[in-house]
């Protein structure tokens, strides 16, 4: 019994972990289009984003990360240029540490308490509250590149 849930939570935890990655790709340039594209530079912007639920916004994030890619692509070239082939990847940040961490130590100590009183009913809740922890989203480092355009 111990082991399957040992196992079922393990489980849980690395699909959750692996489902939310973020990686996108955005305003790619078609075939058609490139003949009257000209590439002058490449930008790049890091920020954070939080997945509630560890379900990435695909939405937001792109957008967000367009807004920002443009304004530095207009900062660096004049008003007149755009973002395009956007290649949008997330990380694990420090930042997982301010909801992680504290559940993390609560646990351990629910475990230590459940080990030293010979209680397994403890155990469970110890994975429990890891598990919310971990569940209820995660911070992601997002560093998004994409070409400087003008279009002719």
């Amino acid at each position: 019994m111990k082991k399957t849930g040992i196992t079922f939570f393990s489980g849980v935890l690395l699909v959750i972990l692996l489902a939310s990655c973020v990686s996108f790709k955005d305003r790619e340039i078609n075939v058609r289009d490139r003949a009257g594209v000209r590439v002058v530079d490449q930008a790049t912007v890091k920020f954070h984003s939080w997945q509630l639920f560890n379900i990435p916004s695909s939405r937001r994030i792109k957008n967000a990360a367009y807004n920002k890619l443009k304004n530095i692509a207009q900062e660096k070239h004049g008003a007149n240029v755009d973002v395009a082939n956007i290649v949008i990847t997330g990380s694990v940040t420090p930042l997982e540490l301010v909801h992680i961490g504290p559940a993390t130590v609560l646990a351990a100590i629910g475990v230590a308490t459940a080990i030293a009183q010979e209680q397994p009913f403890n155990l469970t809740i110890s994975g429990a509250g890891i598990l919310v922890a971990i569940g209820i989203g995660n911070w992601q480092r997002i560093t998004a590149t994409g070409d400087v355009v003008l279009y002719e």
